[in-house]
């Protein structure tokens, strides 16, 4: 977390190792379904690798018709024995698929519940 000055005139910005640290293996230890390649915009989007097994309610599902968040976006299909797909709202996913979505951090877990089928802990 980064701590802004309320001093406008000569703003002074702190950041929290410990609280950088406690997300990142807060991100770690509660991904066993994808990975964060990158963050972007301060840690407010997303760039998440979700690889699909064979029970995850996007198996056989398009894109289109997956229910994904607006403010999430497949930008590749990764799968075995072919080259990279750059999806389309056609693209039919498929078992074993390993699918990248841009994704707000506020959306994550909703994009996992409609990709892979996995929902955020309570």
């Amino acid at each position: 977390m980064i701590f802004e000055s309320i001093d406008r005139e000569k703003p002074i910005i702190l950041i929290s190792s410990t609280e950088i640290i406690l997300d990142i293996i807060n991100d770690y230890v509660n991904a066993r379904d994808y990975s964060i390649i990158t963050k972007l915009k301060d840690g407010d989007l997303e760039l998440l690798r979700l690889d699909v097994r064979p029970d995850a309610p996007a198996v056989g599902k398009r894109i289109v018709d997956i229910g994904l968040p607006r403010s999430s976006i497949v930008v590749a299909v990764d799968r075995k024995g072919e080259d990279v797909l750059i999806p389309n709202g056609d693209t039919q996913i498929r078992a074993g698929d390993m699918v990248i979505v841009m994704v707000k951090r506020s959306h994550r877990d909703d994009v996992r519940a409609s990709l892979v089928g996995v929902k955020a802990p309570a």
